[in-house]
């Protein structure tokens, strides 16, 4: 009886448009991460969920559930026959070629992936680095690398030896995938130490095949202000004199913070700053600032990076009193624009509150001693809403305060234009309250 069974089924199998499956390559042995042609034919007609995958020669044949749950890459396949592209292992060993479907394992071939000597080689421009400075890293070797190959820096006293170490301590690290030899540019760790650049052959289980070792120089953080006064109204312009180090990072920086929040971490600084500056080995100069609309004690503060730096000196002014005519002449002589705190209007309206008469009647008195003088309004917002939205708003509020002057003062409507920016145009974040105050201002640009 069972000799009779399946003599109906290998009778049905031609009648089916079953044939034997197979699976085959284009050779047998492989180098890590090549490029592996598989030609298969399921013997039946389409699977949409046949698939072809690599597995480990050690593992048991027969089960599609055992290979589904060791496979090092798979690939489903449409057709009944055709061809796919799959990468070899990284690992040396030897691994099977499986075609899978519906619970079986339908048929198999053995490759081999043979350990490789690369003969990286990496060279750099220098060995000794300041902190941040742009480094020029060249590598080359003698057979094309993988597709996930990788060169990071990594501290000195990380093991050497795999990927998977080095990738959990890089600092930077840039893809080099499918190349022999190229010319990368990195930057410096911000910490002194001793440093490598390792180069690898894979971004998981993959192998460490060339090392160059640098140094990172310590910087004596030192560095100084000076300011031309103590008390500024706000809005007024800030001329901050600075020197430091220009070995310190380009990422270096100088924020305003208020004199509150505790001095020492550049970390606490960065969450705290309303307006700020990159150095950028600079080793003085003058940077400008516009003092905040709140009355009050701040500092600048020098950070010798943006990444777990340190705060290296700070001055303190404060913020306090009006901006009357004479010193709105002196910013605008001085930098063509003026920033102006004390306009306020109805929330989400472009009408003025009476208590932006103080000032505007100082912009009235400015426009009155000085008639060659000729402005822009510039309205400008926070991020809170729609831009389209806050630049319409913008605008309205721009020619609310032209309305304002040409009524009030009665200034000649043709010495003022309006302009608006929505939120398009920020000088402090808006991930707080006091960046965002500082943001909702309006300016006046001289023509």
């Amino acid at each position: 009886m069972k000799l009779r069974l399946i003599g109906i089924l290998c009778a049905l199998i031609p009648i089916l448009g079953w044939t034997e499956a197979k699976v085959s390559l284009n050779k047998n042995i492989f180098l890590p991460g090549e490029s592996i042609e598989v030609q298969y034919s399921t013997g039946r007609p389409a699977l949409g969920s046949a698939w072809v995958g690599i597995i480990a020669s050690d593992v048991p044949h027969g089960k599609e559930n055992v290979n589904d749950a060791h496979d090092v890459a798979y690939q489903y396949t449409s057709e009944s026959e055709g061809s796919v592209e799959l990468q070899a292992p990284l690992k040396p060993g030897s691994y099977d070629m499986r075609l899978n479907y519906d619970g079986d394992e339908l048929a198999s071939t053995t490759f081999r992936v043979e350990a490789v000597d690369y003969e990286a080689s990496i060279q750099l421009n220098k060995r000794t680095f300041d902190p941040g400075e742009d480094i020029t890293v060249s590598f080359s070797t003698q057979l094309l690398l993988p597709k996930t190959a990788w060169l990071g820096i990594i501290p000195s006293d990380v093991p050497h030896g795999t990927s998977d170490v080095n990738g959990q301590h890089d600092i930077s690290y840039q893809y080099v995938e499918n190349k022999k030899s190229d010319t990368l540019k990195f930057q410096a760790p911000e910490t002194a130490g001793s440093y490598d650049f390792r180069l690898h052959d894979a971004d998981a289980d993959g192998t460490e095949i060339g090392s160059a070792t640098f140094q990172v120089s310590s910087v004596k953080l030192e560095g100084t202000f000076k300011l031309n006064k103590k008390v500024y109204a706000p809005g007024e312009t800030i001329d901050l004199e600075f020197t430091a180090p220009e070995a310190l990072s380009p990422r270096a920086w100088v924020g305003m913070i208020p004199s509150a929040v505790p001095h020492g971490k550049e970390e606490v600084n960065d969450q705290h700053e309303i307006q700020w500056f990159y150095l950028e080995k600079k080793g003085s100069g003058v940077l400008r600032f516009v003092a905040p609309p709140d009355k009050g004690s701040y500092d600048f503060r020098m950070n010798s990076t943006e990444d777990n730096g340190v705060e290296i000196t700070s001055i303190t002014f404060q913020v306090g009193g009006t901006l009357d005519s004479g010193a709105m002449a002196q910013a605008i002589a001085q930098t063509g624009k003026l920033t102006l705190y004390g306009v306020q209007f109805d929330f989400n309206q472009a009408t003025i509150k009476p208590e932006s008469e103080p000032v505007l009647k100082e912009v009235g008195i400015l426009l009155q001693q000085d008639a060659d003088l000729n402005l822009r309004i510039e309205g400008h917002t926070d991020n809170v809403g729609k831009p389209a939205y806050n630049l319409e708003l913008s605008k309205k509020r721009a020619d609310s305060v032209m309305q304002f002057l040409t009524v009030k003062f009665q200034i000649d409507p043709a010495r003022l234009t309006t302009d608006g920016f929505g939120d398009s145009r920020p000088i402090a974040k808006n991930d707080t309250e006091q960046g965002r105050a500082q943001n909702r201002r309006v300016e006046l640009v001289r023509q």
